[in-house]
């Protein structure tokens, strides 16, 4: 197991990304149901889920996140 240790370092930013294809959980309501679905977005908060497009991966994401982030933290990679 490697231990080590780094003084002097914080984090100043956080930023996320997230795909353009929005889907609201109500998509599945013939699905699961009505009850189901409205149950689910009371229980957990969640109100609709990203698609990405399928040649899109993780990190295209990442990306799009740092470079945003580099942006408003007004620095250079």
């Amino acid at each position: 197991m490697i231990i080590s240790k780094v003084d002097n370092i914080k984090i100043t930013g956080i930023c996320t990304s997230f795909p353009t294809t929005r889907i609201p959980v109500e998509y599945y309501n013939d699905l699961l149901g009505k009850d189901a679905i409205n149950k689910f977005k009371r229980t957990t908060g969640i109100h609709s889920r990203y698609i990405s497009k399928q040649e899109q991966t993780a990190s295209d994401l990442a990306y799009v996140a740092a470079k945003h982030l580099l942006k408003a933290k007004n620095t250079s990679p």
